[in-house]
């Protein structure tokens, strides 16, 4: 479970950076920036974030250690609670 974790966060953490970077780049005032930067916040960095982990998953398939991308070059792995 930890791995599924370390994977899910790194994956939100680098979108939400790569939000950040891009509003960087683009002219606003303060203010204008300040909301901006609030919407990449909570809705860009989802769906960036969520790009990234599909990008890398679908990576990690040929080259097993792009998983170092999302925290971990491992996919999770469970135990069945019951056994049938």
């Amino acid at each position: 479970m930890g791995t599924s974790i370390i994977r899910t966060v790194t994956s939100y953490v680098v979108g939400w950076l790569l939000s950040l970077a891009i509003v960087q780049q683009v002219g606003l005032s303060e203010e204008q920036l300040t909301w901006l930067v609030l919407a990449a916040v909570t809705g860009a960095s989802t769906i960036i974030g969520s790009a990234w982990y599909m990008a890398v998953r679908a990576a990690e398939r040929r080259w097993p250690w792009v998983g170092w991308l999302i925290g971990r070059p491992t996919q999770p792995t469970y135990e069945p609670r019951h056994s049938a």
